[in-house]
Formats: C-alpha cells, structure tokens, sequence
C-alpha cells in the first residue's frame, strides 16, 4: 500500500477556488514590488526590445510545387501571419491573418500541412494563449475555399493529401476510426474497430499513396508502441508492430515503409519493408548505425535525409537513396544545431534552419543531388555574433561519465571568477539539447556575461544509451551531470556561486527544481519557467500521464513512487535551508506542464526559505507551455527575468550597457578548456 505524503499545499491545484486566486494575486503584487521599479528595468527592456524587433522573423518553409508556404512576424507585429510565395509567379499571398480570428494578440496560427500539389493548406488556430488549437481550418488555393473541421471528431487527423479526414472516437467498450471528406464532413463512413482503449495515446499517419494508413499508439509505462497498417482497399487491419520497447518513427515512399528506429542500434538505423504488409513484415536494415547518432529522418524527392549529432555538440546532415546508399550532403559550420527542417517529397526540395551561440538563425536550401547550400533567410539581430566566442569542452560528471558543455562569451572579456555566468540545460525524452541561438543569450552574451550550456544525460546527444541513463530510474544522473557542470564552473575560475545562475523550462524545469533542492549552495539565482516539480502528482493534470509516465515513471507503482520521490523538488524542500533567489513562470493556459507545479514550488520554497532571498511566481491566465505570447508580452517576461537575475547576482550597466559586478574581482580565467580530447561514455 502507498504510504501518504505531507502535502500542505494541494489547496493551490485548483486553479478557481477563491483561496487560490487570493493567493495568485498576492503574487502578482509581490513580483510587481520586486521588479517593477528595479533601477535598470527600462535600460533592460530597451536592449531586449531592440533585440525582439530588430527585423522581420520568418521560419522554415513548407515547400511544395515551386510554392513556399511559412510565418512570417513584421519587426513590429505581435504574432506572425502564414504567407505564401508562389516562386512561378513571382508573388506572396498573405493566407491567414491571426488577429482576423481572434479579439486580441494572444490568438495564433500555425501551418499544420501542405497538400503536394501545394493548392491545400491545413491551418490550426489557437486562442488565449492555450497549447491545443480551437478551430482547425483547410483552405483551397485552388476553389478559394475554407473548411473548418474543428467539429469534425475529437482527435481529427488530416492527410498529408488534404483529400480526407481521419478521426478516432471511443464508445463504451470500443475504440472506432472514421473517415470523411474534408468538403463534406456529414460523409463519414466508419473504417475499422481499433484493438486499443485508450483514445488519447492514439494517432493516425495516412501514408502518400492514399492507400495505407498507420495506426500507431503510444508506449506507456507499462508497454512499447503497438503500430497497425490499415489497407483502405482491401479493408483489412494487419499488425505491424506488438509491444515494440524501442523508439520507432516512420516515413514512406511508394511501395516503401522505413522505420528509423533504436532497436539493437543506441544511436539509431533505419530500416526498410515493402508495402502490402502481410504476415510478420520483413524489415531490412539500409543505414547502419554510426558513432553520429541519427536524431531525425525524412524524405526528399527519391532520398533520405537525416539529422545526425557529432561529438555531442554539433548537428549535419547525411543524404542516402531509397536503398541506403549514400549520396552528397551539404557541409555545414560546425557546433549548431537544426532546429526545423522540412521536405518537398517530390522534387527533392529541401529547407533548413541553422543556429549556433554564434550564428543567429538563418534558413538554408538545398536540392537532393546538388550539395549546394543557399541561403534563404538570416534573422536581422542588432549584435555582431563575429565578436563571440565559442568553447566545447568536456567535464566528468559524479559517476566519471564524461559531459559535453558549450560555452559563449564575447571575444573582448577575460572571463574571470566575478564573471556573472548563467548555466541551461535540459536531459530529457531523448531531445538532443545542442548549442543554438536564443534571446535570452544573446542578450546576456552582449551584456559581458558568460552562457554555458550543458548536454547531459537523458537527452539524446549519444543516443539510446545516453537518453537511457538519464530516465526513469537513472534520472538523478541528469541532476547529477548539471550539477557537476556548475561545480566546473566554479573550480575552473569562470565564475562563483553567488555569479551563478541556471535557467531551464519543462523538463528543464525538472532538472532547474532538482538542483535547486539538492545544492542551493551553488547558485545564486534560479529561473525556472513551465516546470514539472511535484512529481508524485503529476500524472493526474491534462497532459502529465501521456507525456512522463513512461520518461519518468508511475507515481502509483510502489518501486516506481520510490524513485521520484527520492528527487521530486517540491518534496525535497526543507525548512531553514538558505535557498538561492527563484523565480517561477508559469500560467493558466499551460496543458503540457500543469502550473499546479508553479504555484505549490513557490508557495512551499516561501515558507520554507531561511535567506531573505525573493522567491517570486510570474504567472498569466493565457501564458501557454508553448511560445504563443505577444511579442510586447515576451519582452516584459525577458525583462522580469533579466531584472530578477541581475539583482540576485549584484550586476549593475556601464553607459556603454556592459555588466559590471558590484564587487572587484581581478581573478583571471586559467588557460583551461577542459577534456576537449575525451571521448564521453555511457554509465549507470
């Protein structure tokens, strides 16, 4: 039998009692008091509104039939607008105005799909805020249409084709697909009974062909992913895959089926079946495994293209035919990171973007069979990123398992121990968490600070294995890794504890909540925003079981309860102890990371704080998991931030905006950088 745990602040899960509303509005007053009149505030928020619209923003494109279809932000637009640009014609079209959908600057659209022919366009629209759309629009360039199937079902899945609509529904002792037409959504016509009860962990993927498609549902943490192939012509149901404990996604061309996939292979292959599938399918193995692991794969006219990950820090790309073979690939710089990429799989088209510490984000595009690389798109950025520098190096974590850490910082500073330092990472569900481009440390690098990132277990940097050594039960070894990355930090003499800084949200947030309770005496301060701190709990809010049940654990498995709560940081809190200044973003609209977590961490680290360091909660009603906030919103939170980091670590401005800490330290960096030669390992 569990045995319960104290919990003085359950009362703060329910978001409209009128206890808790009190409380969130004393909140919002205490984090007003803090840094609402702090001395830089407006020095601050003009160097972060200058960096934020500097430009226009625009993002990777769809791309199909000689058409671009993407975002497009003016520098002083709130949200971004979904564009076309007919290259043929030589003209963009503006498709979906966000502002035409919604009252106010908190509605979004996001481009869901682009049919082949690129005359059907797949629309989701978001309001105040929240993480899952509200209304879900095609649009026909072709008979200057729009379909709004937001009622279609409720788990609508459209085709890659735009031709129909697929959609589950779950009656009492059954799980059923249906299919209509997107013109006609009263056409539905029942296709199959599903050998599965839960209907949220269920997801369809049409193939290309139009004749099959995959059934697939989510692993748990009690089985693999289970994977049917539905042949629409002959009606028939065949099982592909059974209880498959491994990761597995899934692309296809024509008769071809290929799976990449980390069975019998830590840093992932990919295989290849034929369609139909009947019997137990035959998969043949066309890519091998390397020493680079594979993070993603797609295909690209009559190629393959995939993602892969060097040395744990640095991203490429790598080309092959539909047999495997492999084909020239265009070179990119190195220590970056792909952050979107997408695919015209009929010409072979393909547009990327590219972002390092030291290369703001630009978009690049190729063609398969042509290595070439152009440039598409560079974001505008008000600093010269040329004056940055870059260091990869490599520390040992508490078990000696070797850590890849990125460190930037402008070329005119000698870091020192004084040098106001703030350290990020995330380790988990295999997300590989390279060096990249972001706001927040670009500003900071500008202002004289030192940005170090550090790529620990649980992440997907190594592959399986290195994602495998920082979940479920290995998960203090994501903890351990960050931690060991300050302590390096500090010994090596970049900085101090109390120049020390960490930020990290979501899963980061986890990791940013287990240091803080584990070793409070390392930081001085701690930014934590949408973060998943009760881990006990977690799995009975929207979102909590389908996404860290099977990353994390099952709070109601007595074996499993004993992990998370051996680190669990609203547990681990203690009374007396002299914790570092924190600051919590969260809000109401957030369905991936229930801001429960926010509000009990804050509330508890409040009553359980023995230095008069403030512990403050940034909280918003329509402040999702996701990026959706206006952009003058975005500015104020990165101000809040900057402001609440700058008077925890004693920074003040020179005129020229250069960070100066408020005592001396003429301490010089020592010539070290780490075990650049080490080759990191795997351990438990």
């Amino acid at each position: 039998m569990l045995q319960p745990i104290s919990d003085p602040y359950v009362w703060l899960e329910d978001a409209n009692t009128a206890s808790t509303i009190t409380w969130l509005s004393q909140q919002q007053q205490l984090i007003e008091q803090e840094l609402g009149a702090h001395p830089l505030r407006a020095r601050l928020q003009g160097c972060i509104q200058t960096m934020l619209r500097s430009g226009v923003v625009v993002d990777t494109p769809h791309l199909a039939n000689n058409r671009y279809f993407f975002h497009r932000r003016k520098a002083a637009g709130e949200q971004a607008t979904i564009v076309m640009s007919d290259r043929a014609a030589g003209k963009e079209i503006l498709l979906v105005d966000p502002l035409k959908h919604g009252a106010d600057n908190y509605c979004t659209a996001t481009l869901l799909a682009v049919s082949p022919d690129g005359n059907r366009v797949a629309v989701g629209i978001r309001h105040d805020g929240r993480d899952r759309y509200t209304r879900t629009l095609v649009l026909d360039l072709k008979a200057r249409t729009t379909a709004d199937i937001s009622d279609i079902g409720p788990q609508a899945r459209t085709t890659v084709t735009l031709q129909d609509c697929f959609y589950i529904t779950r009656y009492p002792n059954s799980v059923e697909l249906y299919r209509c037409l997107l013109d006609d959504p009263s056409s539905a016509v029942h296709v199959c009974t599903l050998p599965v009860m839960d209907v949220e962990g269920v997801f369809v993927q049409p193939l290309d062909n139009l004749r099959y498609v995959l059934i697939l549902q989510q692993p748990t943490h009690d089985q693999g992913w289970s994977v049917w192939v539905l042949d629409q012509q002959s009606e028939t149901l065949t099982a592909l895959l059974v209880n498959f404990r491994h990761g597995a996604s899934f692309y296809d061309k024509e008769d071809s089926l290929f799976m990449l996939t980390d069975w019998e292979a830590p840093s992932r292959r990919v295989l290849r079946t034929c369609l139909p599938v009947t019997g137990s399918p035959l998969w043949c193995e066309i890519v091998q495994q390397t020493d680079e692991p594979i993070q993603q794969l797609y295909v690209a006219g009559n190629a393959l293209i995939a993602i892969t990950v060097t040395a744990g820090v640095s991203m490429g790309l790598r080309v092959f035919d539909m047999l495997g073979r492999p084909l020239a690939a265009p070179l990119l710089p190195t220590g970056g990171t792909i952050t979107e990429l997408r695919t015209d799989r009929e010409s072979g088209d393909v547009a990327f973007e590219f972002s390092s510490a030291t290369c703001p984000p630009r978009i690049y595009t190729f063609r398969v069979g042509d290595s070439a690389l152009r440039r598409w798109s560079q974001q505008r950025v008000t600093e010269d990123f040329a004056e940055v520098e870059c260091r990869h190096v490599y520390y040992r974590s508490k078990d000696e398992t070797i850590v890849p850490m990125t460190l930037s910082f402008r070329r005119d500073i000698r870091p020192c121990s004084n040098r106001p330092t703030l350290l990020t990472g995330y380790g988990g569900y295999g997300v590989s968490f390279n060096p990249r481009y972001s706001n927040r440390a670009a500003v900071w690098i500008a202002m004289g600070g030192l940005y170090a990132q550090a790529s620990i277990r649980g992440g997907g940097e190594f592959g399986k294995l290195w994602h495998e050594a920082g979940r479920r039960a290995h998960k203090q070894n994501s903890f351990d890794d960050f931690i060991a990355g300050a302590e390096w930090l500090i010994r090596e003499g970049y900085t101090k504890p109390d120049k020390l800084a960490i930020a990290g949200g979501s899963n980061g947030g986890l990791l940013m909540g287990a240091a803080l309770t584990q070793r409070p005496e390392l930081f001085a301060a701690v930014v934590c925003f949408g973060p998943i701190l009760d881990m006990l709990r977690f799995h009975l809010f929207p979102g909590g079981a389908l996404v860290g049940l099977d990353e994390y654990g099952s709070p109601d498995i007595p074996e499993e309860r004993e992990w998370l709560l051996s680190y669990s940081p609203y547990h681990h809190v203690t009374p007396g102890v002299e914790y570092p200044a924190v600051l919590i973003i969260s809000g109401d609209a957030d369905t991936r990371c229930d801001p429960m977590h926010a509000r009990k961490m804050v509330a508890t680290l409040q009553a359980c704080t023995r230095s008069r360091k403030p512990i403050v909660l940034d909280y918003r009603m329509k402040r999702g998991h996701a990026a959706l906030l206006p952009v003058a919103e975005r500015i104020e939170t990165l101000t809040n931030q900057f402001c609440f980091l700058f008077d925890a670590m004693g920074i003040t401005l020179a005129s020229d905006g250069f960070m100066i800490p408020l005592e001396s330290d003429s301490l010089e960096l020592k010539q070290v950088h780490g075990e650049t030669q080490a080759q990191p390992s795997v351990t438990r």
